[in-house]
C-alpha cells in the first residue's frame, strides 16, 4: 500500500495479514485501519489489535459487523 493509505476491510478477516497491518500501523506506513471483521472472531482481549489502542490514539477503528445483528439482537438493550 502507498504510505499514508487507510485500510478498510469489511469482507473477510483472512484477507488481511493482521501482523503486517499492525506493523504498518506501528511504523506509520498506513495511517489508519477500519475493520469489522477479523481472522479469528470474536477478537480476544489479549489480541494485538485489541491492545493496539483506540482510534483517537492512532489505533484501528473496530466496529461490530452488521451481519451479526438479527432482529432479536438489535432490539436488546445495549450494555456499555
Amino acid at each position: 500500500m502507498k504510505p499514508g493509505a487507510i485500510l478498510v476491510n469489511t469482507a473477510r478477516g483472512a484477507l488481511v495479514d493482521e501482523a503486517a497491518m499492525i506493523a504498518a500501523l506501528n511504523s506509520g506506513h498506513i495511517r489508519h485501519a477500519g475493520l469489522d471483521v477479523f481472522h479469528n472472531e470474536p477478537l480476544k482481549a489479549d489480541h494485538p489489535l485489541a491492545a493496539h489502542g483506540e482510534r483517537d490514539a492512532g489505533g484501528p477503528c473496530r466496529l461490530p459487523h452488521p451481519g451479526s445483528v438479527d432482529d432479536l439482537a438489535a432490539a436488546a438493550p445495549s450494555i456499555s
